[in-house]
Formats: C-alpha cells, structure tokens, sequence
C-alpha cells in the first residue's frame, strides 16, 4: 500500500521518465518539455520554471492532488485534451485551457465558461465590444431585462455562464473561434446561486462534465439543461421555431428546429441554462467530471441579445 502523494516521484528530463511512467500513486515531475502520446496518471504533478507539458486533443491528463506550475513553467490543454482532478487540492500557478467554438458568423453568441480563476473576460475575446458581454438575469421577462450588460474587466466567476458576442469584423462565412483561457487551473466543489425560472451556468473544469451526474446531484432544483443550436435563424428578430435541445437523465432531444442532440457531455468552457424549480444552489463537484476522450460536442448561443 503507497504512502501519501510524494513518497514515490518519477521525473521527466524531456527524454524518458526517471522511475517509469507516473501512476495514481506516484507524483509526477517534469523538468524538461512534454508532449502528451495518450492518457497520463499522477497523484500530483509539478512542472519546473520555464518547462512547457502540453496535452492533445482525445488526451486527458487525470492528477489525484494538486498540480503547480512554477515560475515560466506552462501546462497547455489543448483542445478537446482535458485536466481532470480527482482530489480537492489547491492549485498553483497559471495553466492554459485552449477551447474552439462552434463554427459562427459576425453577430453570433456563444455561452462561455471559465475552466480557470482569473481569467477576465475582455481578455479572453478582446474584439469583442464592452458592450456585448451579458449575464442572464432569471428575474427577467423579456430578452432586453434578461440579459444585462457585464463589465468587460471583471473576471469569470467559476460555475456561471457568460453569453459574448463574436468580434464585430467577425467573418460572415461560419468560424471557429480559437478561445485561450488562463489562470489557475478550477479544482474541486463549486457553487452558484440561482433563482426560481432560467439560469445561465457553466462548466468549471478544465475537463468535461458528465451532464447525468450533474442532474443527479442537483436533482431537487434541477430537471434539465438546455443547450441554443441557432438552427433556425430568426427572422425580424423573432426566432419562428424553438432553438434550444435539451438533455435530461433519461437523454437528449434535439430542438425542435433539429440539429444536435445533446450526447450527456457539459464540454470544457461550455455555457449552459437550466431551469430551476426553486431558488437555491447549483453545486459542481470533481466526480461529475470526465474524460476528453467522452465527446467533443460544444454548442454556440447565437440568440438575439442587443
């Protein structure tokens, strides 16, 4: 039986592992350049100043407790890798969390979420206009008292759901938008207030969210979560047709427009709206997460807000 995280440690020099290819029992070391082939285990993992650990799209690196980033040192999640952490530890230092939206045009929306603290939201899409930065308001009644402007310069809050509108020299052929979110790196339990009615949320991992395991964890507020497709454009600013697919414990159902349906994965930076039956919190723990290898599925939001 190990001891606790540390007792046994494995260094990669940039060449080859010092005590073989980390565990969940062994921490992992790195001070030379890594590049990800498949999975990684670690009960910890520390990554040297100026030593840069990279981690590719289907990859998932899984750390039992904290990881630190010292000094220049750089952890990179790719998109669609994932950063998934089984223990509650404290993290330190920044990482990089890259996530691509859905293909969208100029004037489209995407429901955004931070997988990390300190990330500002003008900094993460800084085309975009101060003005086209909203949170949803579940006391609103209509589109202009739901969604209220938010100021640019305040960061991300870890759980909530920011809707923020493409850049305005955005292309009118559908684009992804290459997202780099940074700061340290969210780990274990997370709340948000809501209110009776619709509330934005989001993910707050740097790993997907398996959605039944949310459900099931909030089952007393919440009933299911609403994903917008846009497949159906609006016309004189009135969406003729239902836009939103739902999923729910018992799966997922397209919009009534068509398009996706909802596979059970909340993806990494992910924004999402749930209807809640009563006020309360919304909780968000480290065992609903998943691995990035489940899906690559990531809705926009392209509803009308201005």
């Amino acid at each position: 039986i190990g001891g606790p995280c540390g007792t046994v440690t494995t260094t990669w020099n940039g060449t080859a592992w010092s005590n073989g290819v980390p565990t969940n029992s062994v921490a992992a070391n790195f001070t030379g350049n890594y590049t990800s082939s498949g999975n990684l285990d670690a009960c910890s993992a520390t990554i040297a100043t100026g030593v840069t650990v990279t981690f590719n799209a289907g990859h998932t690196f899984i750390v039992g407790d904290a990881v630190t980033v010292n000094g220049t040192g750089s952890l990179i999640i790719n998109n669609n890798a994932a950063l998934r952490q089984t223990g509650d530890k404290t993290n330190v230092g920044n990482i990089i969390v890259r996530r691509d939206s859905a293909p969208m045009v100029r004037l489209d929306y995407t429901a955004w979420s931070s997988p990390v603290s300190g990330q500002q939201l003008q900094a993460f899409s800084p085309n975009t206009l101060a003005t086209r930065f909203y949170q949803y308001l579940y006391t609103g009644t209509t589109t202009p008292t739901a969604y209220q402007v938010v100021t640019p310069t305040t960061n991300f809050l870890s759980g909530k759901g920011y809707m923020i509108r493409a850049a305005n020299n955005w292309p009118v052929t559908a684009t992804a938008f290459n997202g780099q979110f940074t700061g340290i790196p969210n780990n274990g339990y997370y709340t948000q207030n809501i209110g009776k009615g619709y509330n934005l949320l989001g993910n707050p991992y740097a790993s997907p969210v398996d959605a039944s395991k949310f459900l099931t964890d909030n089952s007393t507020l919440v009933g299911a979560l609403y994903f917008w497709t846009h497949t159906a454009p609006a016309s004189g600013g009135v969406y003729p047709i239902n836009n939103f697919a739902s999923y729910t414990t018992l799966g997922g159902t397209a919009s009534a427009a068509g398009g996706a349906v909802p596979n059970g994965t909340i993806q990494t930076g992910q924004g999402f709206y749930i209807y809640a039956f009563d006020s309360g919190s919304a909780s968000f723990k480290n065992a609903q997460r998943v691995n990035a290898s489940v899906s690559t599925q990531f809705f926009r939001n392209s509803e009308n807000v201005d």
